[in-house]
C-alpha cells in the first residue's frame, strides 16, 4: 500500500526514449526525455539496466527542484516496460508498506 497520490504520468517510447503522452504538460509529446530530464543520464541507465522485458518494474528516486519553494522534494518514478512503452509514474516521495 502507498501512502500518497500519483502526481504525473509520462509515457515514453521504449526505443527512442521520445515522450507519448505527459499528464501534466500536454505539449511534451514528441520530445526526446533526454532533452528535458536533468539527471536523464542515470535515469535512462537506470531503464536500460532494468526494463528488459515486458512487465519489468524498477523504481527511481531523485530530488526535483520545486521552484515555488525555492526547495528540493525528493521523488518516486515507478517505471514499468509493456508493450514497447515505459509507463512512468512519479509523486513526491512516499513510504511503502505491505
Amino acid at each position: 500500500m502507498a501512502v500518497g497520490s500519483m502526481d504525473h504520468l509520462i509515457i515514453l517510447d521504449g526505443e527512442t526514449l521520445e515522450i507519448v503522452t505527459h499528464s501534466q504538460n500536454p505539449g511534451l509529446p514528441g520530445t526526446n526525455f533526454l532533452e528535458m530530464a536533468t539527471s536523464a543520464s542515470a535515469i535512462t541507465g537506470t531503464i536500460e539496466a532494468n526494463l528488459r522485458s515486458d512487465g519489468d518494474t524498477t523504481i527511481i528516486l531523485y530530488n526535483a527542484f520545486d521552484t515555488a519553494t525555492g526547495s528540493y522534494q525528493a521523488q518516486t518514478v515507478l517505471l514499468q516496460l509493456h508493450d514497447g512503452y515505459i509507463f512512468a509514474a512519479g509523486q513526491p516521495f512516499v513510504v511503502y508498506t505491505r
